[in-house]
C-alpha cells in the first residue's frame, strides 16, 4: 500500500491506472439520500455547448470507483498540464470504502462526446486533517456542519501530462469577492456527461467557506468556484465547491487562501 504521510498530505498512489471502460453502471452522482445540492428556483444554470473553449476546456467531469464496488462522478479543473483541483470527498471517505481505487478525468466532455478521453489518474493528494477527520459524504447525507470540511480540497494527479488550458489559482480579497462566481460542472440531474453552469454574486463569507446560491447538484462536488477579476488576473479558481445546506438554505465551497495554494502547488511538485 503507497499511503504517505507528512504534516500537510496524505497521498494514496495505489490505483490501477487501468484504461476506462464505461460505467459498472449509471455513475451515481447522489444515491438515494435526501438532496443536499440546492437548486434555488428559478433555476439557472445553462448548458455548455462549447466545452473546448477557454473557460470550459480545463473542466472535466471525473469518475471514481470505490473498494464497496460503487461508482460516482465529480467534477474538476486543470490547474496545469498534470493536476486536477477537486474535493476531498470526491477521492476519500471512511464511510465509501476509504480511497478511491480508480479515478479518471475527462476534460470537456459534452455528453457522449469525450474529446480528449477518460484519462487516468495516478496518485490523489488531501490533507492529513481531512483524511483524520473524514466527515460524512456530503453526496450521502444532509450536511448538518459544514464547518467539517473546512479541508475538503484535493488534487489529482493523472498518469500523463496533457496540453489544454489552465486554470491558476488565487487567495481573494474580501472586496476582490464581491462580483459575480461562476460554477460550473456536471449535475447529476441533467442528461449524462453534460456540463452546466451558472454565475452569481456570493451571499457571504468567511475565513474558510464561500457561501452562494449559485444552482448546484450532485455531481458537481468540487468544481471550481471561478471569479474574473481585473487583469492581469483574470479568470481564476478562488474555492472548490464541496455541496449544500439546507439548514443553512446556501451552497457553500472552501474558500482558497495562501497557505491552502502552497500546499496545492507542494502536491503538485512533490
Amino acid at each position: 500500500m503507497n499511503d504517505i504521510v507528512d504534516h500537510v498530505v496524505r497521498a494514496w498512489s495505489d490505483l490501477s491506472g487501468d484504461d476506462y471502460a464505461g460505467p459498472r453502471r449509471s455513475p451515481a452522482s447522489a444515491g438515494t439520500a435526501p438532496l443536499p445540492a440546492i437548486v434555488f428556483p428559478p433555476d439557472t444554470r445553462t448548458r455548455v455547448h462549447n466545452t473546448t473553449a477557454f473557460p470550459y476546456q480545463p473542466q472535466g467531469q471525473l469518475i471514481m470507483q470505490f473498494p464497496d464496488g460503487e461508482e460516482y462522478s465529480g467534477t474538476g479543473t486543470l490547474i496545469d498540464r498534470q493536476h486536477v483541483l477537486t474535493a476531498a470527498h470526491n477521492v476519500f471517505g471512511n464511510d465509501i470504502g476509504g480511497w478511491a481505487r480508480n479515478v479518471w478525468f475527462a476534460p470537456a466532455r459534452n455528453g457522449d462526446v469525450v474529446p480528449y478521453g477518460f484519462l487516468p489518474a495516478s496518485r490523489l493528494f488531501i490533507t492529513e486533517d481531512y483524511y483524520t477527520l473524514s466527515p460524512p459524504d456530503p453526496n450521502a447525507v444532509p450536511v448538518e456542519d459544514y464547518t467539517l470540511y473546512t479541508e475538503d480540497y484535493a488534487v489529482v494527479r493523472l498518469r500523463n501530462p496533457i496540453d489544454l488550458s489552465i486554470f491558476g489559482m488565487y487567495a481573494a480579497t474580501d472586496r476582490e469577492l464581491r462580483g459575480e462566481i461562476q460554477i460550473t460542472g456536471y449535475p447529476g440531474d441533467k442528461p449524462e456527461g453534460t456540463m452546466w453552469t451558472d454565475r452569481k454574486p456570493l451571499t457571504g463569507m468567511d475565513e474558510h467557506f464561500l457561501f452562494y446560491r449559485i444552482n448546484t447538484y450532485r455531481g458537481e462536488s468540487g468544481a471550481a468556484a471561478v471569479a474574473n477579476l481585473p487583469l492581469p488576473i483574470g479568470y481564476t479558481i478562488v474555492g472548490v465547491h464541496v455541496a449544500g445546506d439546507a439548514g443553512l438554505d446556501t451552497n457553500f465551497g472552501v474558500r482558497l487562501d495562501e497557505a491552502k495554494i502552497r500546499t496545492i502547488r507542494a502536491w503538485m511538485n512533490s
